[in-house]
């Protein structure tokens, strides 16, 4: 399972000064939930968020939200409910109990 939290490292001054690689990832997952940060207040991690570009995944995950909420705010982008009122964070941990069934 992957989960993806407002992913940025579009840009290429972000391509040049960081360690991320230029071509689009790809990823390979059974279950990819993508959580994208539109706040309706932008604060200042969402400026760093823009300026590193965000990652525009407009296809491949199964669960692909927007949410009210600012790029630095990882623990809500993982606690809210994104389908049938479960979160990320629930829906990683039943993909865990199963595969350890």
């Amino acid at each position: 399972m992957l989960v993806t939290l407002d992913p940025v490292g579009e840009g290429t001054l972000v391509w040049l000064g960081s360690d991320i690689y230029g071509d689009k990832p790809t990823p390979v997952a059974d279950f990819w939930v993508n959580i994208k940060a539109m706040p309706s207040k932008p604060d200042q991690s969402d400026s760093v968020a823009d300026f590193g570009e965000k990652w525009q995944v407009l296809c491949g995950p199964d669960i692909n939200v927007t949410m009210d909420t600012n790029h630095a705010n990882a623990p809500a982008m993982f606690t809210q409910p994104v389908v049938e009122g479960k979160s990320a964070s629930d829906l990683m941990f039943e993909s865990i109990r199963e595969s350890n069934r």
